[in-house]
């Protein structure tokens, strides 16, 4: 069936995109996400720095214990934060760093979560799991 986007979604149906910009929440009235040349390098950024996170715990958990490996990394990972967010209020564009009470909260369950998920990568890859199955 066609919806006259001609998108498709891995079941062979039509994807409805027409109401992108107009009912998400992650965009004003009227704005449409960006192009895909905008957001396509720092997404295969992101990606390229997964894999190297994945590349080192594999690497590092046969030698070190899982919870000083986890601390090491969110000390670093917190560090490198400190380190941009100084230079983003003090550098040359000196930007305001926006905040609410719901972005704090969100902000400490993800760290919560992505630090369990740390610890429990350490220990996994360290137990001998192979990075591929």
């Amino acid at each position: 069936h066609e919806n006259g986007n001609g998108n498709r979604d891995l079941h062979g149906g039509f994807i409805d995109t027409s109401s992108i910009g107009s009912k998400s929440t992650m965009f004003e009235p009227g704005q449409l996400p960006p192009p895909i040349l905008q957001w396509i390098g720092p997404a295969l950024l992101c990606a390229f720095a997964y894999a190297l996170y994945n590349i080192f715990i594999k690497k590092g958990s046969a030698s070190i214990h899982p919870i000083f490996g986890g601390v090491i990394l969110q000390f670093v990972a917190a560090l490198l934060g400190c380190i941009l967010c100084l230079t983003l209020v003090y550098g040359p564009t000196q930007e305001e760093l926006f905040y609410d009470s719901n972005g704090v909260w969100y902000a400490v369950y993800a760290g919560m979560s992505v630090g369990a998920a740390e610890i429990i990568s350490f220990m996994v890859s360290g137990m001998g799991v192979p990075a591929v199955q």
